[in-house]
């Protein structure tokens, strides 16, 4: 038996693609995900409601139909084993050119929320655009985000960081575009 899949489904698919998750912030946690077909995608529960997983990071967020991003909580294996079975899910949602395309418009024709992976981003002029590390409440990601930036060195002014040019920052700023290189990227702790 095959699902049929709603729009929620398409914009977790292109959340997952796209967008990196909130990691600077504490989302929705859960615990414990179920198995459902291997032609369905796991279900994690959500203030007692069932929530479609589409794609996980390796940081443990989930994209998920109707929510968006959650946290999920529990061990490596099972994080793993979701991972897993999303990738069947996520090639039929693909195979339907037509909703996946209309998806990618809904995306595309949002306006820009003022967000960068859960922080709110400043336009500090000049075509900068900024976060605020302090403005991340997880210390953990505070610190390895503070890590990452001293491993890049002082001088940012114009540097490829990837495939991302970078620009320098006043105190008490970081480029967006690092923190959205950083949190698409980070493992988390002990992944």
């Amino acid at each position: 038996m095959t699902l049929t899949f709603d729009d929620s489904h398409y914009d977790a698919l292109i959340l997952w693609a796209f967008d990196p998750p909130p990691v600077g912030r504490p989302g929705p946690l859960v615990t414990t995900a179920r198995i459902i077909a291997p032609d369905q995608p796991p279900e994690v529960l959500v203030d007692g409601r069932p929530c479609p997983v589409i794609g996980t990071t390796r940081s443990g967020w989930l994209s998920t139909a109707g929510l968006g991003w959650c946290c999920f909580c529990g061990d490596r294996d099972t994080l793993a084993t979701i991972g897993k079975a999303c990738t069947p899910v996520r090639s039929q949602l693909m195979a339907d050119r037509k909703r996946f395309n209309a998806a990618l418009h809904r995306y595309a024709s949002q306006p820009e929320t003022g967000f960068c992976a859960g922080l709110p981003v400043f336009n500090l002029g000049g075509g900068r655009e900024a976060i605020r590390p302090e403005d991340i409440e997880v210390p953990e990601v505070k610190d390895a985000f503070q890590g990452f930036l001293d491993d890049l060195g002082p001088d940012l002014e114009g540097r490829l960081v990837g495939d991302l040019r970078v620009t320098a920052m006043p105190d008490g700023y970081a480029d967006s575009t690092l923190w959205w290189w950083f949190a698409r990227e980070w493992k988390g702790k002990g992944r």
